[in-house]
């Protein structure tokens, strides 16, 4: 209780996971650390809103974009509760996305969501390389990756294990085989 004519300071500071948003004295806007001068009964109200923190992790050389409408948000950057957020993982040239996850939980890339709680994005993204299969006349090449057949043009995962074979057709032999200019074995092994 203050006597009518007292002259108030009214502060407000946010606490840890919030910020300040606004302020409103007897239903007036009003600015945190200003005076009021109390004639009636004074209202106060504090409006703060939660923030959360975003967290991005992935393989260097590809990209974790998220957006706020079309402002981008960086890694340790935080963001206002209830805020629409677009998450895209893309990845860079020679590498393929393996899995998205927003807090633990698959994620589609392109798709949004509303923050409620820290956001921790994790993209993984996988080695590639191209397959290019070039026989020649008299014969065939065929390159399984795992017993799926892999078509010239298509790519690869590092770390798979590629059998090739080469076939010569009815009256042909096979001279040799390579794989990137060194001589293979017939229906060997690629790691």
């Amino acid at each position: 209780v203050v006597d009518e004519g007292t002259e108030l300071t009214i502060s407000c500071a946010a606490g840890a996971g919030y910020r300040f948003g606004s302020l409103k004295v007897n239903n007036n806007d009003f600015v945190s650390g200003s005076t009021h001068v109390a004639s009636d009964v004074v209202n106060v109200l504090a409006i703060f809103i939660p923030v959360y923190n975003v967290s991005i992790s992935s393989n260097t050389g590809n990209f974790v974009y998220i957006f706020n409408e079309s402002t981008p948000v960086l890694n340790g950057e935080s963001v206002d509760g209830g805020t629409e957020l677009a998450i895209t993982a893309t990845a860079g040239d020679g590498y393929r996305l393996v899995s998205l996850k927003v807090n633990g939980e698959d994620f589609t890339s392109g798709s949004s969501l509303t923050i409620d709680k820290n956001l921790t994005v994790q993209a993984v993204f996988i080695r590639v390389f191209d397959v290019l299969i070039s026989s020649g006349s008299g014969g065939s090449i065929k390159v399984l990756d795992n017993d799926t057949d892999v078509l010239s043009g298509s790519d690869v995962d590092k770390g798979g294990i590629l059998t090739i074979s080469a076939t010569a057709q009815s009256g042909y032999r096979l001279f040799s085989l390579k794989v990137n200019d060194v001589d293979f074995v017939n229906e060997g092994q690629l790691v």
